[in-house]
């Protein structure tokens, strides 16, 4: 009767092992598929081709079929030695652009067929364990050494604090060679400057404007992983007095520098309360000296003064007035009145300096006053003048102030 008992078991075991085999498999064969891009414009030394993409913004479904992932590589093309910025939106399924929040995914960078060269959770400390994005966005930052085809895999591990069995989604990316004289260190700008209204003294087109030669010369550089150095920069401001505001987004902390780049101070930690951070992203500094910063995954605004020191902060997660979905740039105006990009939510929101609401704009889509993942934000020195970057649209969208009531 035991052999008996045995024997079923073995032949048991055996089929479930054949089974997960030919899972794995079939899993496996899914995950190399390459992805199929949204647009698939590509350019290789200006001209048109039937290659592969070079390879602009790119959705695709993961390999189980759970989620859409939409890959927006910035700039592009990818050139070789320029610094590339990924940004992945993990969507809901069914194309409705929606952001699916709370994901426990990874992020690698290959050579297509080749060894890996980065990984994201490597950069962040903590190779092989899965990341968590609250917001469903994140952006990464990755320098190209050579020419030719890669690929960019996203593997995504747990949605909404429950695991998954990880799912895939491959994205090509060609690397072109970088334009011959963008990595130099020195850049001449010409502008052309008209005269300011008067007579005109003469007719002739050489006297109506100026040529005037602007150069700019490459004065220094610092930072690298280390004690009082960047794991991921993402944000930078500069007060009044030239002081050099840095986020660093990994770390958790904002450190502080003299325009000479010595270091000051710095503050913040990982961590909900006060004065503390989840993947920091933006910074700008009021005309007092005030520092505020886009506390990311804690869906808030911190404001601190410029020594590090806690003054109040506001926000939650949420749609309503004062609450975020994915905070992304902040701007000051002339009044200190604060400007923040709501990205999830697609809009704009005012507050004055401690955080009282003032106003709101912007909805979901493609037409005018619209937004579909605002990116970043600067105030004119009038304060009347409204500049945002629209991600999505692939626009920069200007807003003035048209009335004002106190």
């Amino acid at each position: 009767m035991n052999k008996i008992l045995i024997f079923i078991v073995v032949i048991a075991t055996l089929f479930s092992s054949l089974l997960l085999c030919e899972s794995v498999l079939k899993s496996s064969a899914i995950i190399q598929k390459d992805a199929s891009p949204v647009s698939f414009t590509t350019i290789s030394n200006g001209n048109s081709s039937n290659t592969k993409n070079t390879c602009s913004s790119m959705k695709s479904t993961t390999s189980g079929g759970t989620l859409d992932v939409f890959l927006d590589p910035s700039p592009q093309p990818v050139r070789n030695n320029d610094q590339t910025k990924f940004k992945v939106f993990f969507l809901q399924k069914g194309g409705i652009d929606k952001i699916q929040n709370h994901i426990d995914y990874d992020i690698m960078i290959a050579r297509d067929g080749g060894k890996k060269l980065f990984q994201a959770s490597t950069l962040a400390g903590q190779p092989g364990i899965p990341l968590h994005t609250a917001e469903g966005i994140v952006t990464i930052p990755y320098e190209f050494q050579g020419t030719g085809y890669y690929s960019v895999n996203v593997t995504v591990y747990g949605i909404l604090f429950n695991e998954i069995r990880p799912e895939s989604v491959i994205f090509p990316i060609h690397v072109t060679p970088e334009v011959a004289g963008t990595n130099v260190k020195n850049t001449t700008t010409t502008l052309t400057q008209l005269r300011p209204p008067g007579p005109i003294l003469s007719a002739q087109p050489q006297q109506q404007q100026q040529q005037q030669q602007q150069q700019y010369s490459f004065v220094r550089e610092w930072g690298n992983a280390g004690p009082n150095q960047f794991q991921y920069p993402t944000g930078v401001a500069v007060d009044s007095s030239g002081n050099v505001y840095v986020v660093d987004s990994a770390n958790s902390t904002i450190q502080k520098f003299t325009r000479d780049s010595k270091f000051v101070t710095k503050w913040g930690s990982l961590g909900d309360c006060d004065g503390q951070f989840d993947h920091p992203t933006g910074i700008t500094v009021d005309h007092t000296g005030n520092v505020y910063i886009s506390d990311h995954d804690n869906s808030r605004i911190q404001k601190f003064d410029s020594n590090g020191k806690f003054l109040t902060s506001w926000g939650s997660k949420g749609n309503v007035d004062g609450s975020f979905d994915s905070i992304e740039g902040l701007a000051v105006d002339p009044s200190n009145n604060v400007y923040v990009v709501d990205s999830g939510n697609n809009r704009i929101q005012k507050f004055d300096s401690n955080g009282k609401f003032i106003t709101s704009w912007g909805s979901y889509g493609a037409g005018v006053g619209k937004f579909r993942f605002a990116d970043s934000i600067a105030v004119d020195s009038l304060g009347k003048n409204v500049y945002v970057s629209d991600s999505d649209n692939r626009s920069i969208k200007i807003f003035s102030l048209t009335h004002s009531t106190k």
